[in-house]
């Protein structure tokens, strides 16, 4: 095991620096595999205590959310665990507590990938760019957003419902 660990993090075989980042659900998986490798850096003679990158993707009352990485990743050699199948997580949708689906867990994938793209200097949810047009459009007159159920014409037939 000295060996492979000392050939896993050799300077000739590593790129970049190794962190993960473990999304919510994943977390216990996430730190088995951190044992693993901080154990394994130790046999290679280097010193580390934590390979996981502190991470978080809150949600707005719409269900969009952003995701967040708390450090640098800058030039990191990065690697996700997900649960894609993990149903017990919930969030607020507009009041009502809902379940993680799994397309729920890869929209929080997508957003941290994306975060760690460097794309999240300025990260703003489609609602938050629109309430922040309508303000400008308002001469800076800030309107509580709504969300539309139906559309009706002039005759109160409904033409749309969402």
């Amino acid at each position: 095991m000295v060996m492979e660990s000392q050939t896993l993090f050799s300077a000739e075989n590593r790129v970049a620096p190794l962190g993960i980042i473990s999304l919510a659900g994943a977390q216990e998986l996430s730190r088995k595999v951190e044992a693993h490798l901080v154990r394994w850096a130790k046999l290679a003679g280097l010193d580390y205590d934590t390979f996981l990158i502190e991470s978080s993707c809150p949600r707005f009352s719409s269900g969009d959310g952003k995701g967040m990485i708390k450090s640098t990743v800058r030039g990191y050699d990065l690697f996700f665990i997900v649960d894609v199948g993990n149903y017990s997580l919930t969030y607020n949708y507009f009041g009502q507590e809902n379940r993680m689906s799994p397309d729920d867990h890869y929209q929080d994938l997508k957003r941290l990938i994306q975060a760690a793209s460097g794309q999240c200097d300025n990260m703003f949810t489609p609602i938050e760019l629109a309430t922040y047009c309508s303000m400008i459009a308002n001469g800076g007159t800030r309107y509580k957003t709504h969300f539309l159920e139906k559309v009706t014409d002039y005759d109160r037939v409904i033409t749309r419902e969402t």
